[in-house]
């Protein structure tokens, strides 16, 4: 593992003896995050235990340079993946496993499915370069606009849903804020939506961990926020909410406070 970006730039100039200009280093960073996805899926795959598991995973990513070399089309879809830690956190609250099948709408270079069976996943990524990552890794990716279209086969549920959405609010074609209603509930938030289309995919007794954009404030709710979770709460059992901090997300390249969301067993 390069222990930060200078340690990256000197192992890709060596690679080929070519400058690590702006546009390379950020190539490097994609891979390298899709090395750190491979590495954390054979982590859980040893099946150490939750506690030992988590711990290894929380030494790998404090030990990544930081993912922080932004484009124009990253910050558009707000590309930005989950920490390993947190991913595992999220697999196991989701309930997922090799048998399960597993959906994941904005699944970047896979890390949310470090304990899913790439073979069984229905995942979906806009971004061309994830989008080789993601079939490297064994997934068959579709490449579709999450909060408008279809991601899962008709005849098909999944067993569990887990995601970590772009945030910011959904807008039309002219770039204007718009609200789209889902079951009468008018949703303005772009995750918000994203989570619904695909909890709606999930068979009746499914399980979900959505991690979505929080306040800036700890605790603090948007009205777009009380509107989702008007709606959320009464049509799923939600069995676990709480925030984490953005400094989590740091070498991530991003650093927003999000809510972890358990969706339980059992609709409402």
């Amino acid at each position: 593992m390069p222990k930060d970006n200078p340690a990256l730039k000197k192992l890709v100039e060596s690679f080929d003896g070519k400058p690590a200009d702006p546009a390379r280093m950020k190539q490097a960073q994609e891979e390298l995050e899709t090395a750190i996805v491979m590495v954390a899926r054979d982590v859980v795959a040893k099946q150490e235990g939750d506690r030992t598991t988590f711990d290894v995973l929380t030494r790998l990513y404090e030990s990544q340079p930081n993912l922080n070399i932004r484009t124009s089309t990253s910050i558009a879809n707000q590309a930005y993946s989950t920490p390993a830690p947190l991913a595992f956190l999220a697999s196991r609250l989701a309930g997922i496993t090799r048998t399960a099948v597993a959906h994941e709408p904005t699944a970047g270079t896979g890390m949310l499915l470090i304990g899913a069976d790439p073979k069984k996943a229905i995942v979906n990524e806009l971004n061309d370069l994830r989008i080789d990552a993601l079939k490297s890794q064994g997934f068959t990716p579709t490449q579709k606009d999450a909060a408008t279209q279809r991601l899962v086969p008709e005849g098909t549920q999944p067993d569990a849903v887990v995601t970590n959405p772009p945030f910011g609010s959904i807008k039309d074609a002219e770039g204007k804020p718009v609200k789209v209603k889902v079951d009468g509930f008018s949703l303005g938030q772009i995750d918000h939506l994203i989570a619904a289309r695909a909890l709606d995919a999930m068979k009746e007794d499914g399980r979900a961990t959505l991690i979505l954009g929080a306040n800036k404030v700890a605790g603090g709710l948007s009205t777009d926020d009380r509107i989702f979770f008007n709606w959320l709460y009464s049509h799923y059992n939600v069995a676990g909410h709480f925030e984490i901090v953005g400094d989590l997300y740091n070498r991530q390249g991003a650093g927003w406070p999000v809510r972890v969301i358990k969706i339980g067993r059992a609709h409402v």
